[in-house]
């Protein structure tokens, strides 16, 4: 019996590429088996680099049992599920708008404690006893859940015997919310935000005062001279209420009224105002807004240099379990990665496996060294798209046609981004047409003409781009364009029919082609979609997420080298518009294979998790390598203070049974 009760599946115990180690390519290279325990092991810490995680958890086979149905996506979106539904029960709870019977929103409630009692049960067969107990969120979630459990109680009671009582214990159900460990990204923003706080009081300080000072300049200014606002109240007489007016000036919500009365006086009064916004709106506020970004982004840059670190303590020890001899030098063999891999990601292709070890292995070895192995959990976090070479049915059916130099010539015209730009141009004076008068005959009949020019445009689509992968599962905008035209044509042609039957005076039907003519407007979008993605990430992180990361690149050169890469023939736009639907596993593929069926797309600003997204922003700025603090130096990292000379992970204490982790 294996260490998770069950045998290994034969496919991972044969090795894809048998004939590596008869072709000479391992000799000298120490032949070693990895039992089902270290490879199960060497998964769990994969899984964690891959995901971020931080869970210190014993490495018994039972414990990895465990460990992996913990963190599957089945129980984790069962706790999500609870943690929401108990977080809205309160919309209908006395004194809600709608309410629900007592008893059903407490059998909810009991329902959600018991889920919430079995998960921490459950991490508690993951982690050691006494890590367990001294870990503050999971104190606090048990604390929460006897106090609910007894404010509920003691609720019911009282109501069933007539006592007026409130349930106080609602205020905790957000620390579910935050305290399981499904959470870490929001204690993350919530840490970092308190971490914050202290280094920009003095900035929100200065502020405040800066108002204090105008709001006394105002109070002198305008209250000797007796003026009152509009309904008659004195205006600026009281200290307090010049400074709330003020302060509300600085989000220029009650300007210009607030300086009315003092401007109807004399113009001049208007000087202070607007010195008073030039420097308290625009200077003060930027200025605000200015260090409460940089200080959040240093603690943030604090937080994934931590990842970073414990990432690749993770996959050090993920190596170690691994690794055979190779000469003075340890190695992973191919035959042992591929069989982890398919444990870590059994969704993926074949075809994907081979892709991301020709990367690693760029040399064809038939085994990496550490390095390469450490950034595997980086390749698994990129977004690597699948595409397979389709042939047109008319090609098919009549290739002599469809390739002929005529047919060829309008699928480039089709393909060319002057076509889209035509478009563009056909939708915006559809616009306005849109807004005319829709009893002006001109204008109705130029509705007609342009439904036949964008039917037109589908139809040339769909004769230069192959139909399965024009409506592929996410082409969106090719979906949602065929969609709102086809729609809008059946409503016009049923509204027209109607209409000429005589008798038929409703709006019902016109209304909807009305909704659809405007939703074709929103297909413009597409057009302006680069990235204005780019135009809302500019203020924050552009420079880091328009720019490919180094183990990006990595992967697109060895795309290229393949002869991989996708061709200028497929359809341009969507990132996703061509991703294989059914998916192939093709066994042992060889280099012709991979160039004659496939290719492959890097979605650059797409990542599997949030982590991998932090970790590519500041990815110039973090390069530990190979020298990785201990746990304690990691747990005590700042901002400003990080280790001048970190050991390695090889020479760091390491406690037996149990991986050492935040």
């Amino acid at each position: 019996m294996s260490v998770l009760d069950m045998e290994l599946p034969a496919a991972l115990a044969q090795p894809e590429n048998p004939g590596l180690a008869a072709s000479g390519k391992l000799t000298g290279v120490e032949k070693r088996f990895v039992d089902d325990e270290q490879l199960y092991l060497a998964a769990a810490y994969v899984s964690d680099a891959q995901y971020s995680r931080n869970i210190q958890f014993e490495t018994s086979p039972k414990a990895i049992r465990f460990y992996k149905l913990y963190n599957h996506w089945s129980t984790q979106g069962v706790t999500n599920f609870f943690i929401f539904v108990d977080l809205f029960l309160g919309l209908f709870e006395d004194p809600a708008a709608y309410l629900l019977p007592l008893w059903v929103t407490s059998t909810v409630e009991f329902i959600c404690l018991l889920m919430f009692t079995i998960r921490l049960l459950h991490f508690s067969k993951v982690t050691p006893a006494k890590v367990f107990w001294k870990d503050a969120k999971n104190i606090c979630v048990i604390i929460s859940i006897l106090l609910t459990l007894v404010d509920v109680i003691v609720y019911l009671a009282l109501i069933e015997n007539g006592y007026p009582t409130v349930r106080w214990s609602r205020v905790l159900r957000p620390l579910f919310c935050v305290n399981f460990t499904e959470s870490r990204q929001l204690r993350r923003a919530f840490r970092n935000i308190r971490n914050t706080l202290p280094e920009i009081t003095y900035v929100f300080v200065l502020f405040m005062f800066s108002v204090a000072v105008f709001s006394l300049m105002a109070l002198k200014l305008f209250a000797k001279r007796k003026l009152t606002t509009g309904d008659g109240s004195p205006y600026f007489s009281n200290y307090l209420d010049v400074f709330f007016n003020l302060y509300v000036l600085v989000t220029t919500a009650n300007s210009p009224d607030v300086m009315m009365p003092a401007y109807e006086v004399s113009w001049a009064y208007s000087i202070f105002f607007i010195i008073f916004i030039i420097v308290n709106t625009y200077v003060f506020m930027s200025l605000f807004l200015a260090v409460v970004y940089n200080d959040y982004k240093k603690h943030l840059k604090n937080e994934v240099k931590k990842l970073v670190y414990l990432k690749h303590r993770k996959m050090i020890e993920a190596f170690n379990l691994m690794k055979t001899k190779n000469g003075t030098e340890f190695v992973v063999l191919e035959e042992h990665w591929r069989q982890l891999v398919k444990l870590v990601a059994p969704e993926i292709p074949s075809s994907h496996r081979e892709l991301l070890w020709r990367v690693l292995d760029d040399e064809q070895k038939g085994f990496i060294g550490r390095e390469s192995f450490i950034r595997l959990a980086d390749l698994l976090n990129i977004q690597i798209i699948k595409m397979k070479d389709r042939a047109h049915p008319l090609e098919e059916s009549m290739p002599s046609v469809y390739n002929s130099t005529v047919s060829q010539f309008i699928c480039r015209i089709v393909k060319h981004r002057g076509f889209r730009y035509t478009y563009d141009v056909i939708i915006l004076i559809n616009a306005i047409f849109i807004g005319g008068d829709e009893t002006n005959p001109l204008i109705s009949k130029a509705e007609w003409v342009f439904l036949t020019l964008y039917l037109i445009e589908i139809l040339l689509k769909l004769y230069a781009h192959e139909p399965r992968a024009f409506f592929a599962k996410f082409q969106f905008w090719n979906w949602f364009d065929t969609i709102i035209i086809v729609a809008a044509l059946l409503g016009t042609i049923i509204n027209t029919a109607l209409k000429s039957s005589g008798g038929y005076n409703s709006q019902q039907i016109l209304d909807i082609v009305f909704i659809l003519r405007v939703l074709r407007l929103i297909r413009i979008i597409d057009s302006f979609q680069s990235i204005f993605i780019a135009f809302v990430l500019e203020a924050f992180f552009v420079e880091y997420s328009l720019s490919r990361s180094a183990v990006e690149t990595a992967v697109e050169k060895k795309i290229q080298e393949l002869g991989m890469g996708d061709c200028v023939d497929h359809p341009a736009g969507n990132l996703l518009q061509v991703m294989e639907t059914n998916e192939n596993d093709l066994g042992n593929t060889d280099d012709t294979n991979l160039k004659s069926n496939l290719r492959f797309r890097i979605a650059s600003i797409r990542y599997k998790t949030v982590d991998a997204l932090l970790q590519h922003m500041f990815e110039e700025e973090l390069k530990p390598e190979d020298e990785i603090p201990t746990l304690e130096e990691i747990d005590n990292l700042s901002p400003d203070d990080f280790p001048a000379r970190p050991r390695t992970f090889d020479n760091a204490p390491s406690t037996p049974g149990m991986m050492q982790s935040t």
